[in-house]
C-alpha cells in the first residue's frame, strides 16, 4: 500500500482527468477525516513509515546542536534524524495543510456536499481553533524583529510575537494569517519527543508557519469557489455575512502589511510569511518573497474582485480599489520575475527593508515547476505573450518540459509528467504538480485555439 494524496484526487476533478465517474471519490474525501469533521492532507497506512528504508529515512543534520526543548543539552545528530522522521511521521497522519484543505473544499463542493465544507470552513478557520489547537492564527503581538536584533527568542518560545511586514505590524487575531498546518492534536500521548526521550517529553505539534500561499487558498480560492459553486454561478446570491465572504475580507489587512513597496516597474508583491517565522534554514525567512505564493494570491484577489463587482450593493465595495491595487503590484511583480535568458519564471527573491533594496539573486535563478505551471495558469498566454511576445507561454512550457519533465523525449517534447524542479539527475514524478501542469495545458489550449 502506498500513501494516498487527497489533493491530487482532489484536483484530478478539477482538471478533468479521465475518470469512469469522479463521485467514486467523495467517499474519500468524506471518510479521510478526524472524527471532528477535520479534513486531513494523507490518508496514511499503519505500517507505511515502519516499513520506509533507514537509508531513505532523514539525513540533514550531520552534528549535535543544542536544543532548547531538550534543557539546551547537546543532541547527537542520529537523534535530530530520528525528530524529523518522527515529525514527518505525525505531521503528515494527523496534518492539515490548508491548501489540501481547500483543494479538499473545492471538490467536495462540486460533489455536492457544500454543507459538510461549510463546517469545516465556519468551526475551524472562522473559529480559528481545532479540537487541540486553541488559537491557529498567527497572532502574538510583535515585540520586535529578531533579525534586526530588536527581540531576542534564545529558547524559541516565540515570545517576539509575529510581525506582519516592513513595518512590523501586530495583526488582531481575526485578521491574523493562519498557520499553514493544522491538526487536532498537539501533544502524542505515550511518544517521547526523539531528540531527547531521556527526558520524557512527549511529541507536540511544531509546524507554526503561517505563509502566504497556504493563506490565499484558506482565505480567497477555497471559500470563493465554493461560494461560486454553491450559488450556482450566481454571485448575487452569495451573502455578505457567508462564511466564504467572511474569510476572504477578514485577511486583508494582513495581506495589505505584507505588501512590499514599489521595487521596480510598479511591482509590489507580497512577503512569503510575517517576520519572525522560524525556519531551520533561513532565520529571516519573513524577508523573502515566493513567486509561487502570488501567483496563488493573484488568482484569489482575481476571485475576490470578480464577486465584488458583480454582486450588486455589498457592503464590501469600498474594497474594490484596493484589491485592485493589489492585483496591479502583483501582476507587475510576476512581469518581472520573467527571466528571458533562461526562458522561465524565478522561483523568487528577499527585499532588505533596512537598506529598502530588493535582491533577486545571483547566478543562473533557481527553476522551479510550479513557478511556471501555475504563474502561466493564472496570468494566461495572452498576457504572458503581450509582455514577451507570441508564443512566449508556450514556449516557458517547453522549457519546463525539458527541464523539469519526467521521462521527457527530446525526439517528440512528450512528457509523462512533471518533476518538483530540475529532473536532469533525478527523474521526479510528482502527481500533484503533473495535474497543475495538465491544468495549465487546457487552459493554453483554449487560449492558443
Amino acid at each position: 500500500m502506498k500513501t494516498i494524496l487527497l489533493f491530487v484526487l482532489s484536483l484530478c476533478i478539477l482538471v478533468g482527468c479521465q475518470t469512469p465517474d469522479p463521485s467514486r471519490f467523495l467517499g474519500f474525501f468524506l471518510n479521510n477525516r478526524e472524527p471532528s469533521g477535520l479534513p486531513l492532507s494523507y490518508y496514511v497506512p499503519d505500517s507505511y513509515f515502519e516499513n520506509v528504508p533507514a537509508d531513505q529515512r532523514p539525513h540533514d543534520y550531520t552534528k549535535p546542536m543544542n536544543v532548547p526543548a531538550c534543557n539546551n543539552l547537546s543532541i547527537p545528530a542520529e537523534n535530530l534524524n530520528a525528530y524529523e522522521f518522527q515529525s514527518e511521521q505525525f505531521l503528515s497522519s494527523t496534518g492539515l495543510n490548508l491548501y489540501d484543505g481547500a483543494i479538499w473544499s473545492i471538490a467536495t463542493a462540486l460533489l455536492g456536499q457544500s454543507n459538510v465544507v461549510k463546517n469545516y470552513q465556519s468551526d475551524v478557520l472562522l473559529a480559528h481553533h481545532t479540537l487541540q489547537l486553541g488559537n491557529i492564527k498567527a497572532d502574538a503581538p510583535c515585540k520586535g524583529i529578531i533579525s534586526d536584533n530588536k527581540c531576542s527568542d534564545p529558547n524559541e518560545t516565540g515570545v517576539c510575537g509575529f510581525c506582519y511586514g516592513i513595518n512590523a505590524q501586530t495583526i488582531a487575531t481575526n485578521n491574523a494569517y493562519f498557520f499553514r498546518m493544522i491538526s487536532d492534536f498537539w501533544s502524542y500521548e505515550g511518544t517521547l519527543d526523539a531528540r531527547c526521550p531521556q527526558l520524557g517529553h512527549t511529541w507536540t505539534w511544531n509546524d507554526w508557519r503561517p505563509v502566504t500561499g497556504e493563506n490565499a487558498w484558506a482565505n480567497l480560492l477555497g471559500p470563493l469557489q465554493v461560494a461560486y459553486i454553491t450559488a450556482n454561478g450566481n454571485v448575487g446570491q452569495i451573502a455578505d455575512d457567508s462564511v466564504e465572504l467572511t474569510l476572504a475580507t477578514l485577511i486583508f489587512p494582513a495581506i495589505q502589511s505584507l505588501t512590499l513597496p514599489d521595487i521596480g516597474g510598479g511591482a509590489t508583491p507580497v512577503l512569503y510569511a510575517p517576520y519572525n517565522t522560524w525556519d531551520l534554514v533561513n532565520s529571516n525567512i519573513g524577508a523573502t518573497v515566493s513567486v509561487e505564493n502570488n501567483a496563488s494570491l493573484l488568482a484569489g484577489l482575481k476571485a475576490l474582485l470578480y464577486i465584488l463587482k458583480n454582486k450588486p450593493n455589498t457592503k464590501y465595495a469600498n474594497l474594490v480599489p484596493a484589491v485592485q491595487t493589489l492585483i496591479t503590484g502583483v501582476t507587475n511583480f510576476l512581469k518581472a520575475a520573467y527571466e528571458p535568458s533562461v526562458n522561465y519564471f524565478r522561483q523568487g527573491g528577499t527585499y532588505n527593508h533596512n537598506t529598502k533594496v530588493w535582491d533577486w539573486g545571483s547566478g543562473v535563478p533557481l527553476f522551479a515547476v510550479d513557478c511556471q505551471t501555475w504563474v502561466l495558469s493564472v496570468l494566461g498566454a495572452p498576457l504572458v505573450d503581450e509582455w514577451f511576445g507570441a508564443g512566449t507561454a508556450f514556449s516557458i512550457w517547453s522549457t519546463t518540459k525539458q527541464l523539469g519533465g519526467y521521462l521527457y523525449n527530446s525526439f517528440s517534447g512528450r512528457v509523462q509528467g512533471v518533476g518538483f524542479s530540475n529532473n536532469s539527475n533525478l527523474n521526479v514524478l510528482s502527481g500533484e504538480w503533473s495535474l497543475g501542469a495538465v491544468n495549465m495545458a487546457n487552459i493554453l489550449i483554449k487560449q492558443y485555439a
